[in-house]
């Protein structure tokens, strides 16, 4: 069944395939790629209703009781229940003076250096609603509000307090979690050139512009929470100050609780530069054997126990609150 469901699971390059570019398109998809991290290392499916899509998951297990002779036993049952997932909107408009475009004397590529600025803006909002999203007014539900409180069993704390706090964040991708977009709308960054059109930029004035369009709809969906996990309160102040060991043990922690039968090989790790500069102690320790460079994703990548990528997303904070 997993391995059925998988083939439904694509990565946006794959997605990006089976669409027919028109090469700015492709240009700027691709420079998506190149800038971030996060939406490119999830596997993506198609909604299953529309703007949402709704899902089923096991809440309860079936309890053998002790068979004695000459005694029956009461039968038990699973339990299931559904959530849905809802699908955030996002869109900008980029607009260039044609004038201005001309007397550049390249008005292709004039556009071209604007509307990349765009795919560098929609590369710099998308992780930051995959991690922080709210879950109200129309936004995903991150990670960070996922995982927001120590009790959850897929929380652990590094010890840090005050200010200067941040997180990893723990993905097992695959069938339980994945992102998604509309039904019968195209994954990942979408691109329209709509031409020049006529603007009014303050009343009563008239302005030729040359006017794209750009769109980015996703959704996030976390079928087990035991597949996602978050190591809280690092203290990024003074990465000496004891953090890397505390960091250490809490990773093994997480890893080791999550479903090792049904754990796949999507699973990632995430920090901002700050974290990562404390992997870099730990990784410079030759005694450490937990940590080390390969090459991965086409450029040098940290690996925990060379088989876990540690990715850096940016838009990951160093003044997180504490969490308790």
């Amino acid at each position: 069944m997993a391995n059925n469901s998988m083939m439904l699971l694509h990565t946006l390059g794959e997605v990006r395939q089976r669409l027919d570019p028109d090469g700015m398109i492709a240009d700027i998809a691709e420079a998506i790629d190149e800038v971030n991290n996060m939406p490119s290392d999830f596997m993506w499916m198609e909604a299953n209703d529309k703007t949402s899509h709704l899902y089923t998951k096991r809440v309860a297990y079936p309890t053998p009781s002790i068979r004695r002779l000459n005694a029956g036993v009461t039968p038990s049952k699973s339990t299931t229940g559904q959530d849905r997932e809802a699908i955030m909107m996002l869109e900008d408009w980029s607009e260039v003076d044609v004038k201005l475009a001309g007397l550049s004397g390249n008005p292709a590529g004039y556009r071209y250096t604007e509307d990349i600025a765009f795919a560098e803006g929609f590369s710099q909002g998308i992780p930051g609603y995959m991690i922080y999203g709210s879950g109200a007014d129309e936004e995903v539900l991150g990670l960070a509000n996922r995982l927001n409180a120590l009790s959850h069993r897929s929380v652990y704390g590094a010890g840090g307090t005050g200010g200067s706090l941040s997180s990893i964040y723990i993905v097992d991708h695959g069938v339980d979690v994945f992102g998604i977009y509309p039904t019968g709308c195209p994954a990942g960054l979408s691109y329209e050139d709509l031409g020049e059109e006529t603007i009014q930029p303050a009343l009563g004035t008239r302005l030729r512009v040359y006017q794209s369009l750009f769109g980015w709809d996703f959704g996030l969906v976390v079928r087990d929470d035991r597949k996602i996990a978050r190591i809280a309160n690092i203290n990024v102040a003074d990465p000496t100050s004891g953090t890397p060991a505390a960091i250490d043990n809490q990773v093994i922690y997480a890893l080791n609780r999550m479903p090792r039968g049904t754990r796949g090989t999507g699973v990632t790790m995430y920090c901002n530069s700050d974290v990562m500069t404390i992997f870099d102690i730990l990784a410079k320790d030759k005694t450490n054997g937990n940590y080390g460079w390969d090459l991965k994703f086409g450029q040098p990548v940290m690996m925990f126990r060379n088989s876990i990528p540690i990715r850096q997303v940016d838009q990951i904070l160093s003044t997180e609150a504490q969490v308790s």
